[in-house]
């Protein structure tokens, strides 16, 4: 019975090693003057959180103490829609979910000399829904959470120079695209110009860091290298931990899980803005009740800018290989598993003036077989997201309920165990997808922009309960229907107005609609699926990237 990691599927070593060698080719098409120094801002730390090496800091002698604030009001409603052979349907009520996000830095700047003292603190407040949550049974139901407040940041550091940097504490953590960490501060920055994309609270960590640039300052070609490793305690990470009621998993309060993990991490920027970097992660994690999972897991990314004449160009990548063993969702034959999941996903970006053209395609590997002592469903951190409805909604409602019939003494008899795992929590997984979109940014701060997904699952999106009974082994949807490969098409649309404020802050009025085409994967769902949002947001920033 797969578990809800947002770990690897089926190697298929030919098709990653094709996209990484294309990944490093396209790098030399993107970089600068070789060897061009990488810049002094914002960079990714291993797995995660951002750090800040030597960023632009204004040369004073004096402490400064920074303090940013983002918050945002969302009303949404979708089409109630059938989640199981019950009959049983998602309540359609329309919800209300808000999220406030305050953080405060401290800098020395030069007051030390070379060293700089640092420290900072952030705590998202009210963020989840606060009305209209899903009443319908299940794991992780879309629409069902709320959280009064969650710590995100409280660390302190210490910089010398551009050359080092030193952090311990906790602190969010993201890497790439965010497949498998991923901050959810997307909403906070230029970030946000992302479309169709709802982040919620991310991973984190408390974490003890160490990042180096053993060439900055020089004129070696390799001053653009960075190599970071980390320690990490893990507080919270979507679907790898199951959190307690304040999103926070404290061992000695109730916990079911407690995580570790080593990083090492390398990042080398070719220019100021492309870069490419590599991270590998050991994790430990083990369980009150005596499971655990063990697991090893290669990152690659790239983040590339160029031009197509005056126009601009980004592309950004991420490709994941996880492998190790685990004991949980044990069954009778199969008292532990192999883990072998995989993912790749990738963005274009192409800025014509007013017009942007944009495209996503991901493929994520799925599981239909639960007794095989092989576990390959992959599913990517909630942050990471494509479209509306299918992910978000359908699939996430639907995985939600599974457990229910699954565990059904009658017909099971003694069900497997970890069966909430089964939950997606509206994650992208079990998919190949094409996302192409295209907006326009008409004058006075007016953005129109829409899309269409196209998604399928390679490996049949299989319901644990109705696969082993009606199926016999084969595979059978969660409204007992024999799979075809097309999950369907979801078309979306947006509108969103910008409005800039004083102090470098912005606030943004933005509305979204998505329709579901069903596929055959999604066979006995008769009628199409949509449900649109409605959004005021407030942050820092909504520039786009430069």
């Amino acid at each position: 019975m797969p578990t809800a990691f947002p770990l690897y599927s089926r190697p298929y070593r030919r098709a990653a090693r094709s996209a990484l060698a294309a990944l490093a080719a396209t790098v030399c098409l993107f970089a600068g003057r070789p060897g061009e120094a990488a810049p002094a801002l914002a960079l990714d730390a291993p797995s995660a959180a951002t750090v800040t090496v030597a960023a632009t800091h204004v040369p004073t002698k004096r402490f400064t103490i920074a303090i940013s604030a983002a918050g945002r009001v969302i009303g949404g409603s979708y089409a109630p829609f059938v989640v199981d052979t019950t009959g049983a349907e998602t309540s359609g009520a329309t919800e209300v979910s808000t999220r406030l996000s305050l953080s405060g830095h401290l800098d020395s700047n030069q007051k030390f000399g070379v060293l700089q003292l640092e420290a900072q603190v952030g705590l998202d407040i009210a963020r989840g829904t606060v009305s209209g949550k899903e009443t319908l049974a299940g794991d992780a139901m879309p629409g069902t959470t709320f959280d009064s407040y969650l710590p995100t940041d409280a660390w302190l550091g210490l910089r010398y120079s551009d050359k080092m940097l030193v952090r311990v504490g906790q602190m969010t953590s993201s890497w790439g695209l965010g497949l498998i960490a991923n901050d959810g501060k997307g909403y906070m920055d230029a970030r946000q110009q992302d479309w169709f994309v709802r982040s919620e609270t991310g991973d984190r960590v408390m974490r003890a860091l160490v990042l180096a640039r053993p060439f900055a300052g020089t004129t070696s070609a390799l001053r653009g290298w960075i190599i970071t490793g980390a320690i990490d305690r893990v507080v919270a990470d979507d679907v790898l931990l199951q959190p307690d009621g304040q999103g926070a998993n404290l061992w000695n309060d109730g916990r079911q899980e407690e995580a570790v993990q080593g990083i090492v991490a390398t990042r080398f920027f070719v220019s100021k803005q492309s870069s490419f970097g590599l991270y590998y992660v050991y994790r430990d994690q083990e369980h009150k009740d005596g499971n655990w999972l063990k697991v090893h897991a290669v990152d690659a990314a790239a983040d590339l800018h160029g031009k197509i004449g005056k126009n601009k160009l980004r592309i950004r990548g991420e490709a994941v290989l996880i492998t190790g063993k685990t004991s949980l969702s044990a069954t009778p034959d199969f008292p532990e598993h192999d883990v072998r999941q995989a993912a790749i996903a990738a963005q274009g970006r192409l800025t014509m003036g007013r017009v942007r053209l944009e495209f996503d395609t991901a493929w994520l590997s799925g599981d239909n077989n639960f007794d095989d002592g092989t576990l390959t469903q992959f599913k990517a951190d909630p942050n990471y997201q494509l479209g509306l409805v299918l992910f978000p909604r359908v699939l996430g409602a639907w995985s939600g309920r599974s457990r229910l019939t699954a565990s059904n003494p009658d017909v099971v008899g003694v069900p497997n165990e970890d069966l909430e795992r089964l939950a997606t929590q509206g994650a992208v997984t079990s998919t190949m997808a094409f996302f192409p979109k295209i907006g326009v940014q008409l004058p006075f701060g007016l953005d129109i922009y829409g899309g269409a997904l196209f998604a399928f699952a390679p490996t049949p999106v299989a319901d644990p309960f109705h696969t082993k009974t009606s199926g016999g082994g084969v595979a059978r949807n969660a409204l007992n229907k024999p799979q075809g490969p097309s999950l369907g098409i979801e078309l979306d649309f947006g509108v969103r107005y910008t409005l800039a404020l004083p102090m470098q802050s912005a606030l943004v009025i933005a509305a979204e609609y998505g329709l579901l085409l069903p596929g055959d994967a999604l066979a006995g769902l008769d009628a199409n699926v949509h449900g649109g949002r409605l959004s005021l947001t407030f942050a820092p920033d909504f520039r786009d990237a430069k």
